[in-house]
């Protein structure tokens, strides 16, 4: 009687992957991708406040320059959301809708902006570039961290 070779099974010898396995790789970058999106929601959050501070300061040192160079004052009205900038040209440190020109309405969508008591609201610069009023503005991030600038006669600084 002749022998016959063995022959492997060649289901068992098939390479891949079993349930198991896949069920705990997917689990692992779940909570990969969860902590990676709490964080990423924090980094954005400060961004977005560095941003916006820094867009008000620029929008802040615009206007004394522009405010040099007019026959009208510039102003800017602030409100929890946001701040809006005008020129001021019937001269009553107001803004109409009216009679006074709009130049920028920038609202904030997660950032909250207030201003410390005894600041003029508006803030209006005058020709020779100097506002009414010194003033501290804050603002706020979802997260509670807070950047100020503050307003004096000669200079407008990031806090």
């Amino acid at each position: 009687m002749e022998k016959r070779p063995f022959v492997r099974n060649e289901i068992n010898n098939s390479f891949g992957f079993t349930l198991l396995e896949v069920l705990v790789t997917v689990a692992i970058v779940a909570v990969l991708l969860g902590l990676g999106y709490v964080n990423f929601r924090h980094f954005k959050a400060n961004y977005d406040l560095t941003d916006a501070i820094n867009q008000l300061y620029a929008d802040l040192e615009w206007m004394r320059q522009k405010s040099m160079g007019s026959i009208h004052p510039y102003g800017i009205t602030f409100s929890s959301t946001g701040y809006t900038i005008f020129k001021d040209l019937n001269d009553n440190q107001t803004y109409e809708s009216g009679t006074d020109t709009l130049i920028k309405a920038e609202v904030f969508n997660s950032i909250s902006l207030s201003i410390a008591s005894g600041c003029p609201n508006p803030l209006i610069f005058s020709r020779r570039g100097t506002p009414n009023g010194s003033c501290t503005v804050s603002l706020t991030n979802i997260y509670g961290r807070t950047k100020q600038i503050s307003i004096s006669q000669f200079k407008v600084r990031i806090q």
